[in-house]
């Protein structure tokens, strides 16, 4: 009861394809240490462009740089972040040399996508007025248990300090206030020079 050639063959080159999809697997999933300079957020070259804009433009404001901060460090460290840069990699990888042969194809595109949803407007539908609605009510809820909690009231005594160190320096950094004690020169002292 011998196999024949056919099934031989045919066993070993299903053997070698699932060898190279666990290969590809162990590819995926094994991060190698990464070599690439560090962006924040792992995002195309525009958008990085961008960020740091932002990050510059925004660099005075103590809350908007923690904010920046924490939303950087959040995505770093979020699940979902290993998934979604490798989609995100793959769709940019097959889109844009699309969109670079059809330029003008690609804005008829978005362009015909963004009137369907205009026309359609789906902020207006019932079922979705009823999902956003108890939105700002659950936000500020969420907003009032985070103050409750530890990294709540560590995040808030972290703004009152950066405020308190900017609002320190810019009183250090102002013209110093002439002594209440010296009486302004009279218009017959000026002359008499």
């Amino acid at each position: 009861m011998g196999t024949s050639p056919e099934r031989e063959s045919a066993r070993a080159a299903a053997l070698q394809r699932l060898a190279a999809s666990r290969q590809q697997l162990r590819n995926e999933l094994i991060e190698l240490p990464d070599t690439t300079p560090h962006h924040p957020l792992n995002i195309p070259r525009r958008l990085r462009a961008l960020w740091r804009t932002l990050r510059r433009g925004l660099r005075g404001s103590p809350v908007a740089g923690v904010a920046l901060t924490a939303l950087q460090q959040w995505w770093e460290g979020h699940p979902w972040r290993a998934t979604t840069e490798l989609v995100a990699g793959e769709l940019h990888a097959q889109v844009a040399p699309a969109v670079r042969r059809h330029p003008v194809a690609a804005m008829l595109l978005s362009a015909g996508i963004g009137l369907a949803v205009v026309a359609a407007r789906p902020w207006r539908w019932h079922f979705v007025r009823r999902q956003v609605q108890p939105l700002p009510g659950r936000i500020v809820r969420w907003l009032f248990n985070q103050l409750g909690a530890a990294p709540g009231q560590a995040l808030l005594s972290a703004l009152l300090v950066m405020l308190a160190r900017q609002a320190q320096t810019r009183d250090e950094g102002a013209a110093p206030a002439p002594p209440p004690c010296q009486p302004a020169p009279t218009s017959e002292q000026e002359t008499g020079r």
